[in-house]
């Protein structure tokens, strides 16, 4: 008998097999040549199908192993131990069954990658750490609370989030075993769930499948698993393992059953990596809709290819059909594709043709916007108003939401421009209520103050009817770098939430070191550890982001209580990464 010990050099299993026999494969196979098993043991292996293939799969991750293995000799001792003293003593195929279930678990936990020193090292891990130390420090009371996400969903604060973010950061940095253990304290099934799917995905980056797959098996949640197994695809796909990839994805239909189109997710991966050709070829043998077409027609476009654009949009158009949902949704695709390649007329062209008031409606907002982006400023006054014109158009219980909706999007793009009398008569005489006049004046400060347009901001915030919501000018004066001025109306406010939020927007800016101190002692007066916690991220990542890292852990060491100080060396972690918290910057 070949034992698996010696079956490495005789079985050139590769960590490709792996992957594939592991997930894919139906075919039995053992460590030795079942037409010379001798002992009763080798008999009932290679007469039971299912031990053949536990049999198969203990050789690769085994071999796994020993590639992972810093002591290769203490491993084959071990296993050569478990072949005399546990599987070879087994009288019966359940026995033998759970002998091997047993190894292939207790290797498999051996196999998973460890920290990688050389990318988890220096002061990122060091602040980590940090956070980490005084994260078991938190009382059960910052964990419960679930406060919420805030700017844009990508700054989460309070305790509840602080155990996943910590151990998102780990597994970019490669420290997987660091964030194993950080995943395996996570006390809230939801987010543990979402700590490994994103873990299996930073796996499959690495090139590690074998273990990205095992992750994918034992997630529980239909969104966790669709997220891993979508994430998990793409990394095979740049990888060049399609096949493998359309496996992964066919899961999440015959698990959940509620994929359509899986198609779509593939080609999708497969346009992400530039891969064009690749994704038309493989439509030729898979099932898809018209919306693989368009996916395609839009990379086309993008790539400055109309002549490979033009008949997905053909085809598209030819597989709605007679369908009225399918056909209104293809041309308003078209029109954005063309938008998108600031091709206008054709965009005008298919926006006219689109046979719903409110898509029609939203495709001139989006081309009127993209107009005025070229400083074509007359064209996007004219889909300006014809989409004001369409507006009588829109029916239906939600009429005022759509035109609310609308109100704000014009708005918005107004204040873009600069325009504050545009704004001012678009919420006049458009907006239906004053619950949308507030948002829609809200979207258009902001952009007035992205310009650093204090007097247009300081107008349009005259009109609001909350009090003491000073953001607009605030973020305006911080624009311009009268970061002094701005800090001083901020010490003005009030209310707490808006105060914070305020703090924040001028930090993502990156102020001189010196302001952002101020600013970190202005936090004290915060009542609420949210609202301090939330702004010490934020501010702490500023400092490490304008190359002053070193104060803002002085300042940690000594001043602010648990959450906030967790917090703070968290917001280190992503300043040293270049990370705005709370701005959707790459990587938050």
């Amino acid at each position: 008998m070949l034992e698996l010990l010696t079956s490495c050099a005789q079985h050139s299993f590769v960590f490709a097999l792996f992957i594939s026999a592991h997930s894919f494969s139906t075919a039995a196979a053992t460590s030795f040549d079942c037409s010379k098993a001798t002992t009763e043991v080798e008999r009932t292996i290679c007469d039971d199908e299912q031990l053949s293939l536990q049999d198969d799969l203990l050789t690769k991750t085994y071999e796994q192993a020993l590639s992972v293995s810093t002591n290769v000799t203490e491993q084959k001792a071990k296993q050569r131990t478990w072949l005399k003293s546990i599987r070879n003593t087994c009288a019966d195929a359940t026995c033998l069954s759970t002998a091997y279930s047993e190894r292939i678990h207790e290797l498999k936990k051996f196999a998973l990658p460890g920290n990688d020193h050389k990318a988890c090292s220096g002061e990122i891990k060091k602040v980590l750490d940090l956070a980490l130390a005084i994260d078991s420090q938190l009382p059960d009371s910052a964990r419960t609370r679930r406060y919420g996400r805030m700017n844009d969903g990508s700054l989460n604060y309070g305790g509840y989030w602080l155990r996943t973010d910590i151990s998102l950061m780990y597994a970019r940095l490669r420290c997987w075993q660091s964030a194993r253990d950080v995943i395996g304290k996570i006390g809230q099934e939801e987010l543990q769930e979402t700590s490994k799917a994103s873990l299996s995905i930073d796996y499959a980056k690495a090139s590690y499948f074998g273990p990205a797959l095992d992750v994918l098996d034992s997630l529980k949640s239909e969104e966790a698993f669709s997220a891993s197994a979508y994430g998990i695809a793409e990394a095979l796909v740049v990888a060049g393992r399609t096949d493998q990839a359309k496996d992964v994805i066919m899961q999440v239909t015959t698990r959940w059953r509620h994929l359509e189109s899986p198609s779509y997710v593939l080609i999708q991966a497969l346009v992400n990596s530039g891969r064009l050709i690749d994704a038309e070829k493989i439509m030729e043998g898979i099932d898809y809709t018209w919306n693989e077409h368009l996916l395609l027609a839009n990379a086309y476009m993008k790539d400055g290819k109309e002549e490979r654009a033009e008949p997905h949009i053909q085809e598209a158009v030819s597989m709605a059909g007679n369908d009225p949902d399918a056909a209104a949704h293809v041309q308003e695709r078209a029109a954005y594709i063309y938008i998108d390649a600031e091709e206008f007329e054709k965009a005008y062209t298919a926006a006219s043709g689109i046979l719903r008031p409110l898509g029609k409606l939203q495709a001139y907002l989006h081309l009127a916007e993209a107009l005025h982006r070229a400083k074509r400023l007359s064209k996007s006054d004219e889909m300006y108003s014809k989409a004001i014109a369409i507006i009588s158009e829109i029916e239906g219980d939600d009429k005022s939401s759509k035109i609310g909706s609308a109100c704000s999007y014009i708005s918005k793009s107004y204040g873009q421009a600069g325009n504050v009398k545009k704004v001012q008569s678009t919420v006049a005489t458009l907006c239906p209520d004053k619950s949308w006049k507030s948002v829609a004046l809200g979207g258009a400060i902001n952009e007035l103050a992205k310009l650093g347009d204090v007097n247009g901001a300081q107008l349009l915030q005259s009109m609001l009817e909350r009090k003491n919501d000073a953001g607009g000018p605030i973020a305006a004066l911080a624009h311009k770098g009268e970061y002094e001025q701005a800090a001083s109306m901020t010490r003005g406010i009030t209310n707490e939430a808006i105060r914070s939020n305020a703090v924040r927007r001028m930090a993502a800016l990156t102020p001189p070191p010196n302001v952002i101190a101020d600013w970190l002692g202005d936090t004290k007066t915060f009542k609420h550890d949210d609202q301090r916690a939330a702004a010490v991220q934020v501010l702490s990542a500023a400092l490490a982001r304008s190359k002053s890292s070193a104060n803002a852990m002085a300042w940690l060491e000594t001043q602010p209580p648990a959450l906030e100080k967790a917090r703070g060396y968290f917001g280190i972690a992503q300043g040293l990464l270049g990370i705005v918290p709370g701005t959707g910057s790459p990587g938050d």
